[in-house]
């Protein structure tokens, strides 16, 4: 099964573009200490102007989760509220997973953050990207 929540994109060429650029901030994601009442975590107001995945692309993810796991991905926080990963946040939940948390790379602006990283998410149409 394909990782539900993978990038989209037009060309190879823009695909390693996007890798590129999400590794490079996954390098300066911020170590926090773990929360502990991580299943009540609060959205933050800027992950919530993106849509939540439903129906059966949520089901699929969820059966993902339950298969592969958490694989390379955390948890963002920022002002202890879920910046990105909110997707991944409902389904540790639901599941009792618990996901890893780190924090916004220091000095970056977390609208930019969460726009880099949500820009080209498949479960988004055309007019939200």
């Amino acid at each position: 099964m394909s990782d539900p929540l993978f990038h989209r994109s037009g060309s190879a060429t823009n695909a390693a573009g996007e890798a590129a650029h999400t590794e490079a901030a996954m390098k300066q994601l911020e170590t926090i200490p773990q929360p502990k009442d991580w299943k009540a975590l609060e959205r933050h107001p800027i992950s919530a102007e993106y849509d939540d995945i439903v129906g059966p692309p949520w089901e699929q993810f969820l059966e993902y989760l339950k298969t592969e796991g958490i694989v390379a991905r955390s948890v963002v926080l920022f002002e202890r509220k879920v910046l990105d990963g909110w997707q991944l946040q409902r389904g540790c939940v639901e599941l009792g997973i618990k996901p890893t948390y780190v924090g916004v790379p220091a000095g970056m602006n977390p609208r930019r953050f969460v726009e880099g990283r949500n820009e080209h998410r498949r479960h988004e149409d055309a007019e939200r990207i």
